[in-house]
């Protein structure tokens, strides 16, 4: 009886590369592992959408990195905070310094007075916050739109705080200057008139009383209008009521081209 060619013994022949090629069933063999291949290789295939969409995403994550500012390590917050306070503190003492010196001595102007140069030196530090710092973008999203800046995250409370306080300094500087111009002090005075030179120097300048547009440049401007108006009527021997009247009517003007010229902006968007 011979022996079976599948049995343990019979395989060996045909074990090995050259063995399978001598097989009676290598035929089916090579199509199993063809079929099993080629389900395999469908299975595993990638979509292109899916790599198209991963792509997609990983460039977003590339470019949300590269518009993330690199932190700062130079200097901490606290040490920040310090150094403005040290600032503001130095600011305040050279300040004094100058105005108990006798000025005359050391730089004598001839014919220009003290208060253009403070007024020069005021100006250079307003267009400086209002259009290079944070607090100047803000001031200005405020004024154009409250709720916008709300909605962006800006506080509101804070930069009103801030804005008032900071007026309401700029005009005690100068009340005091027109006290010293004057060489005296009157409680009996409202104030009425230098309100309605301040709100026209600011309006004649271009600032816009809807807010969001105007720079310091134009307050002082506005302020140099005003004052030629009331010295050349004053020259001319003009009442003081018709130098309100006049004064009154410039603003209204102003006022009126302002609003034109928003709501013209306003219909143009």
């Amino acid at each position: 009886m011979g022996r079976d060619p599948r049995g343990p013994r019979g395989l060996r022949r045909y074990r090995g590369l050259a063995g399978l090629a001598r097989h009676p069933g290598r035929s089916a063999v090579v199509r199993g592992h063809a079929r099993g291949a080629a389900l395999l290789a469908g299975r595993d295939a990638e979509d292109p959408r899916e790599r198209r969409i991963g792509a997609d995403q990983q460039h977003r994550r590339e470019r949300h990195r590269q518009r993330q500012p690199e932190p700062d390590r130079r200097l901490g917050g606290e040490g920040l905070t310090a150094l403005k306070i040290g600032g503001g503190l130095l600011g305040g003492v050279v300040i004094v310094l100058i105005c108990n010196t006798d000025r005359g001595r050391i730089l004598p102007i001839q014919g220009v007075p003290w208060v253009v140069l403070l007024v020069f030196g005021i100006l250079a530090v307003w267009t400086f916050v209002l259009g290079r710092t944070r607090f100047g973008r803000y001031v200005y999203a405020i004024g154009g739109n409250a709720e916008a800046a709300r909605r962006a995250g800006v506080n509101l409370a804070l930069i009103r705080t801030v804005a008032f306080t900071l007026c309401s300094f700029t005009a005690g500087m100068a009340g005091v200057i027109y006290a010293s111009r004057l060489r005296s002090i009157s409680t009996a005075f409202d104030g009425g008139t230098l309100v309605l030179y301040a709100v026209a120097a600011a309006v004649i300048g271009g600032t816009s009383l809807f807010g969001g547009r105007g720079k310091a440049l134009h307050g002082v401007l506005g302020g140099v209008v005003i004052a030629g108006i009331a010295n050349g009527m004053g020259l001319l021997e003009f009442s003081a009521a018709s130098q309100y009247m006049v004064t009154a009517l410039v603003l209204l003007v102003a006022v009126t081209i302002d609003a034109l010229t928003r709501r013209g902006r306003v219909a143009g968007t």
